[in-house]
């Protein structure tokens, strides 16, 4: 991956650490680099996400639908037992 330019935005979706280097040549040629590890925390990547339930109450027994906005997302639930799932 190239970029050129003061800054860089490396693409993003899910956790991971990545080592980037950048190099900084001056006009004679004369160039400097260094290497930095760059961690990628979700907690940041869904800062603007929400999931919103169709009912202001949820009751036992009643379907609830829930809407989501954001970036990508796999969706898991936990129903109470601490257990995540994608199914039922």
């Amino acid at each position: 991956m190239n970029a050129t330019g003061e800054s860089f935005s490396a693409p993003t979706g899910t956790e991971s650490t990545s080592s980037y280097t950048v190099k900084v040549t001056n006009s004679c040629g004369v160039y400097a680099s260094a290497p930095k590890t760059v961690i990628v925390l979700s907690d940041f990547y869904f800062s603007n996400a929400n999931a919103d339930a169709d009912k202001p109450k949820i009751e036992v027994g009643v379907p609830v639908g829930f809407t989501y906005t954001g970036p990508n997302a796999d969706y898991r639930w936990d129903f109470g037992d601490n257990t995540f799932a994608n199914t039922r």
